[in-house]
């Protein structure tokens, strides 16, 4: 599905009674790639049409298929091994094994890079084009928490369980920032750190004194990086939601939507302007914000969604979101103006009605 463009083209066609299809990769020159429950591998390419694969290869079941370059695709089986598949002849894929990588507990790929992460919060990067392992980072000593990878492959953000990140330049491992998270827990968020001990001594203490919010530090558990190079998001557990000026060190909090809500995904907009965020209370919602002021501008309810995985559209044209039943949603938040203007010149070509303006402007 071209989202830019508006069309959409079958890579297979539906057959309901064949075995189910766990991992797709989508990669050049119209090829795609599915690996289904039994590890079977199919390669579907335009010039073969959707009633037949162009080749298939008996495989092991995978955790992960992503693209690493126009014709090879990042694999990983349910045992932790990586591989790497080449299609560069669609009717003869083949597999090579990258033990190099060791284990993969959590993975992904970027353009020219498979990134493993081992169960022990090891972090190894290997460069595609020479099978070089680049990158041997050991786990952070407070223990691996969260962590994100841009896009394009040149930075990771890195945190531990005590509430650390650090951002590194990719592959060579240079610190680039480094910040550590407090989070302000009141009401319920400080019952629930009490009763799972979460606190030191000296905040117990003073919680025995009276007081009502203690100050402590906090792990992230969801974590992006905007392409600027500027911005950085960190989720906390108590619901708030920290973004970091990496040029100026200004550190802005926001609340979520909903009560005892927490973020859950986070995604800038291509050019950094907009942050989303998935909320879960009792209710799932989509907010965005404005990055320059931290002021929320759409609360999308996602209720009708389940398990709803969030992304940024490249144009900068929104974000999507695609949940468990395969539904893909498309909501139009837009970094430019102009660009919002144009929507709205496109769908409704006729003057917008007083309900319609209500809905689309603030004021």
């Amino acid at each position: 599905w071209n989202l830019k463009a508006g069309d959409m083209k079958i890579v297979k066609n539906a057959a309901p009674t064949e075995e189910a299809i766990e991992r797709v990769a989508g990669l050049q020159d119209g090829v795609a790639v599915i690996s289904r429950a039994s590890g079977q591998i199919e390669v579907y390419a335009d010039a073969e049409g959707a009633a037949h694969p162009a080749g298939t290869l008996k495989f092991e079941p995978l955790t992960y298929l992503g693209e690493i370059s126009a014709t090879q695709a990042f694999l990983v089986t349910k045992s932790g091994a990586a591989g790497r598949l080449d299609v560069s002849t669609p009717s003869q894929p083949k597999i090579d094994m990258l033990p190099a990588l060791g284990v993969c507990a959590g993975k992904v790929a970027v353009p020219g890079f498979a990134v493993c992460l081992s169960a022990e919060g090891n972090t190894r990067i290997l460069r595609n084009a020479d099978d070089t392992l680049v990158a041997d980072w050991p786990a952070p000593a407070q223990g691996m928490g969260a962590a994100f990878i841009a896009d394009d492959g040149t930075r990771m953000a890195i945190g531990d369980k005590v509430g650390h990140i650090t951002v590194r330049a990719m592959p060579d491992g240079n610190e680039l920032e480094k910040m550590t998270l407090t989070a302000s827990l009141s009401g319920q968020f400080l019952a629930a750190a009490v009763m799972n001990g979460k606190l030191s001594e000296q905040d117990m203490a003073s919680i025995r004194a009276g007081a009502t919010k203690v100050d402590v530090a906090a792990a992230a558990h969801s974590i992006a990086l905007a392409k600027d190079n500027v911005h950085l998001a960190a989720a906390l557990p108590n619901g708030t939601l920290k973004l970091f000026d990496l040029k100026t060190g200004a550190v802005r909090d926001i609340s979520p939507y909903g009560s005892g809500a927490v973020m859950e995904q986070l995604q800038f907009s291509p050019h950094g302007r907009l942050l989303a965020a998935v909320e879960a209370s009792d209710y799932k919602v989509l907010s965005v914000y404005d990055v320059d002021n931290g002021t929320r501008i759409a609360a999308i309810s996602l209720g009708n969604q389940p398990g709803a995985k969030l992304f940024a559209l490249a144009n900068g044209h929104g974000f999507v979101t695609v949940d468990t039943g395969g539904r893909i949603v498309v909501h139009p938040v837009f970094e430019n103006p102009e660009d919002f203007v144009a929507y709205l010149a496109k769908e409704f070509p006729d003057q917008l009605t007083p309900a319609q303006k209500r809905y689309y402007f603030i004021n």
